[in-house]
């Protein structure tokens, strides 16, 4: 029996034998010709190395943009919540004499008393994690839209990250 097969663009007649030894042939070439060279693998090394390398310098890039949008939040709640803190006091004094400190705010009467208060974060909140902040704060009379200046005070916030940056929250408080 005989069975036409195609080889070297011509018929050529070829018993089964014949093709089960080319066909052996042909998976001993292929298996011959499977993997890499050194050189190649080498080659395929320091490309996947460099792209990691750039994937982690873009990482190392943003987790430090990061940090630096954590501390101006961090920043802006504080000056906030000082600004918040200053503006529920009354207008007029009620009776504190003393030093704009951190010890004294408890004895805090009217916003007036807050004025040149000049502390770290950490004494103002009792949190330990803002000891490296300085906040600054100064309520001043100035005039509002009509109201003259002995009526509304002019309140402003300042709060220096750890890296110096400042950010600052204003508002005004009139008389009751």
């Amino acid at each position: 029996m005989f069975i036409k097969k195609m080889c070297l663009n011509a018929w050529v007649r070829c018993t089964p034998q014949s093709i089960l030894s080319r066909f052996d042939l042909a998976l001993w070439e292929q298996r011959r010709q499977c993997g890499a060279t050194l050189l190649e693998l080498v080659v395929a090394i320091v490309i996947v190395s460099g792209c990691l390398m750039a994937i982690l310098n873009v990482l190392s890039w943003s987790s430090s943009k990061s940090t630096t949008a954590l501390l101006a939040q961090q920043s802006a709640n504080l000056a906030e919540s000082m600004l918040h803190e200053v503006q529920r006091h009354p207008f007029l004094p009620t009776g504190f004499v003393g030093a704009a400190t951190a010890a004294n705010r408890a004895s805090f009467d009217d916003i007036f008393d807050y004025h040149g208060l000049n502390e770290n974060g950490a004494a103002l909140t009792g949190i330990a994690a803002f000891s490296s902040y300085q906040v600054s704060i100064s309520v001043i009379g100035a005039p509002l839209s009509g109201i003259v200046s002995t009526n509304a005070a002019w309140i402003q916030v300042d709060v220096t990250d750890p890296l110096g940056q400042v950010v600052s929250a204003t508002g005004y408080r009139v008389i009751d």
